[in-house]
């Protein structure tokens, strides 16, 4: 029994005479232009990335470089220098004239100053509050109160050293003088009045021990 013939719709017909590389183009052409669009920002956005990697190679190799070829900084010592202590003679104000700082009052003949802060233990064993520490160098320190002081550098380049006792204690306030220090160093105390047992400080630089 003969079949019917069908009817082919317009587009089925029209495909089957198209080509098949006119057919690509044609569904190309008929693409909705919002896809097209992202197609083309996502191979832009592949582009872009592709030439950031290549960016950052030459970039990674220079601080690679660097840091291989850049010496490590030294080590702060911790001692920023060391010091001869030599005193005058003492000035004793007639109202304390019955007392001899030179007895309990003398700071160690060497004394080393050092770069980093005392701890806070320490400090505060010796009522010390800032500075950086000093410490006897090779030597005895005589008496407690020596055993550990305090120094900082005031305005106009004035060197300062304590040593602090709690009710008493010595200060040295001195300014440069060639590669040392010269100033006055005071015995002061709660207990003395206004005038306090006053004696020339010389500090000559010296190795340290």
């Amino acid at each position: 029994m003969p079949r019917e013939p069908r009817e082919e719709s317009i587009s089925s017909r029209s495909a089957r005479r198209t080509p098949p590389s006119r057919r690509v183009h044609t569904a190309a052409r008929a693409a909705p232009s919002g896809a097209r669009a992202t197609a083309r920002v996502s191979r832009m956005r592949i582009v872009l990335e592709a030439v950031k990697r290549l960016m950052l190679i030459p970039a990674m190799f220079g601080v690679l470089s660097a840091s291989t070829l850049a010496a490590s900084p030294p080590a702060e010592p911790s001692v920023v220098e060391c010091y001869e202590l030599q005193v005058s003679n003492w000035s004793i104000p007639a109202d304390v004239a019955g007392s001899d700082p030179t007895n309990h009052r003398q700071p160690p003949q060497r004394i080393r100053l050092e770069r980093t802060a005392p701890a806070k233990e320490e400090a505060a064993d010796h009522w010390l509050e800032g500075g950086r520490a000093v410490r006897p160098d090779g030597v005895a320190p005589g008496q407690w109160l020596f055993e550990l002081g305090a120094w900082d550098i005031k305005a106009e380049s004035e060197l300062r050293i304590a040593w602090n006792g709690g009710y008493s204690g010595v200060l040295i306030t001195a300014r440069r003088d060639g590669s040392g220090w010269k100033g006055v160093l005071t015995a002061w105390s709660d207990q003395l009045g206004k005038d306090m047992p006053t004696c020339q400080a010389f500090l000559r630089r010296s190795a340290c021990k």
